[in-house]
């Protein structure tokens, strides 16, 4: 295909607007879903190493371990939603991951959270 100044032949209309070449446009860019999982997953690995290496652990600190991991797989299910990665048995698979994670998190969390102490005035 030749392409002329100022004519418009080869022009896609639609989504790919502007792409003289006459293929979809196929640049790379990172998208939010993709900005939060790599959030999620760097907090996740800080409070798994934080807990491992911990001495005193305690069940508030598995439930936020929990609750972090449980988010990052939710946050992985919405990234696999917008690329359109996995198989509906594979998104089940994350939902039900991320929600039962986040849901045991939370219990632990609440459950063995005590009330900081009252000080006299």
């Amino acid at each position: 295909m030749v392409f002329y100044p100022g004519s418009d032949a080869g022009v896609r209309r639609g989504r790919t607007t502007g792409t003289y070449d006459g293929g979809p446009n196929t640049a790379t860019t990172m998208t939010p879903a993709f900005l939060l999982v790599a959030f999620c997953a760097a907090m996740a690995a800080i409070a798994t190493a934080r807990l491992a290496v911990d001495d005193e652990r305690d069940p508030v600190d598995v439930g936020v371990v929990l609750i972090v991991v449980g988010s990052t797989s939710l946050s992985l299910l919405w990234m696999s939603l917008t690329e359109s990665w996995t198989t509906t048995i594979g998104r089940s698979v994350l939902a039900s991951v991320g929600s039962v994670l986040v849901v045991a998190g939370t219990v632990l969390l609440f459950r063995y959270l005590t009330p900081p102490p009252e000080y006299p005035s």
